[in-house]
Order: C-alpha cells, then structure tokens, then sequence
C-alpha cells in the first residue's frame, strides 16, 4: 500500500509509531482499529517506565522491555471514502 495512505489511516487511529503495520480488510467500511498493546520499558508490575536511562547504572533493576505488537485493521470503503473526500475538497 502507498505510504501516504498509510500514514493517513495511522493518523486517524492516532498511532505516531511508523512501524505499525496497516491491514486492509477486503469491502469493509469501518474506520480504522488499534490492536495490541503499545511496547516499551515496563516495571514488572506493568507501570510505564518513561525515562529508563536513569536507572540504567543502578545494578539490578525490575525494568523489562515488551516489544509493540500493534496493529491496524481498516476498511478497504473506509480509505475510499477518505480518499474521495480529499480529493473533493483540492
């Protein structure tokens, strides 16, 4: 898929991580849905860690990183319609 659309379908589902894939799902029109859990630095509890270098020199530390395994589904009608309405309003 070109770029631009995905960029536009990761804007309206409010996701900045470039690397979470798009999925289209075929004659669909719904708008576009996050599934997953955002990764990053964690306690073992689950508190977001959001400045981890500051305890990277304190010996052992209860910090674990969990990988983004995010995703976007979108309707194939949802991009059309967005598409058509851009080019509209040009």
């Amino acid at each position: 898929m070109n770029k631009a659309i995905n960029a536009m379908v990761r804007r309206a589902a409010g996701v900045k991580n470039q690397s979470v894939p798009v999925l289209v799902a075929d004659n669909e029109g719904h708008k576009p849905l996050v599934l997953g859990t955002p990764g990053g630095w964690f306690t073992r509890g689950g508190t977001p860690i959001h400045a981890p270098t500051t305890y990277r020199n304190q010996g052992w530390s209860n910090m674990v990183y969990e990988c983004d395994d995010r995703q976007i589904i979108v309707g194939e009608k949802w991009i059309t319609r967005k598409i058509t309405s851009l080019v509209k309003q040009a």
